[in-house]
């Protein structure tokens, strides 16, 4: 009974989202009481709405979300959500603000602006590239190295300025572009690969209640290192 009023709960709110009635990308919604774990839970907002637009480019294709790959000191890094399909294996970093992002490709810092507050967070595209050396580290993944790409993209209603070269404009996009960008790229794989891939990964995405809270809480740990300041 508990699930089914979950369920109808994040119906109801993607629903509004997308009639405009309210927006999920906005961090006075955790002061309003509408989620608990609000961070977690605007993410997961913005992971879905990726996860319906790729539904456009999908093919013959695969889509993992959260994604638990081993790392040697006993922790995990968990990658939003991996597509993989004819153009190759994709593997997304998501974000879900409002207001304003700044950065430059290759600085480990961005900074983003709300309600006249600036907040450092870790450069996503960074964080990104760390999750592919993850996935490549897997048994039997290196032979896909040339078929992966990173896309970071995001999902709410804030203004993203990232300095970057052309060559790397698709590597940073607002979710509206993720299928354009994923159909420019070659066919790759065929239709055993996909599935061969996926039946690899999926595993992964089995992790236990503990291990996930030991995730969030060296998460949390992150995250409170930064601090907001006029």
């Amino acid at each position: 009974m508990v699930l089914l009023l979950i369920i109808v709960i994040m119906l109801l709110v993607l629903w509004l989202e997308e009639t405009g009635a309210i927006d999920t990308s906005d961090p006075s919604l955790y002061r309003y009481g509408l989620k608990e774990c609000s961070p977690e839970w605007l993410g997961e907002m913005g992971e879905c709405q990726l996860i319906r637009k790729l539904s456009g480019c999908l093919g013959q294709g695969r889509i993992l979300h959260h994604v638990y790959i081993p790392l040697r000191e006993g922790d995990f890094t968990e990658i939003d959500v991996i597509l993989i399909n004819e153009n190759g294996i994709a593997v997304f970093e998501n974000k879900h603000y409002s207001g304003t992002v700044y950065g430059n490709y290759s600085d480990p810092c961005w900074r983003h602006l709300f309600e006249g507050k600036s907040y450092d967070i870790y450069s996503p595209v960074i964080q990104n590239s760390n999750h592919i050396k993850a996935l490549m580290a897997l048994p039997g993944m290196q032979s896909y190295k040339n078929v992966v790409y990173g896309i970071v993209t995001f999902s709410g209603k804030e203004e993203f300025k990232v300095n970057r070269l052309d060559r790397d404009r698709d590597k940073v996009c607002h979710i509206s572009r993720v299928c354009e960008i994923v159909k420019k790229r070659n066919l790759v794989l065929t239709k055993q690969e996909i599935e061969k891939l996926y039946q690899a990964i999926l595993p992964f995405t089995h992790v236990t209640v503990e291990q996930k809270q030991t995730h969030i809480n060296t998460v949390s740990h992150i995250r409170t290192r930064a601090s907001y300041f006029q």
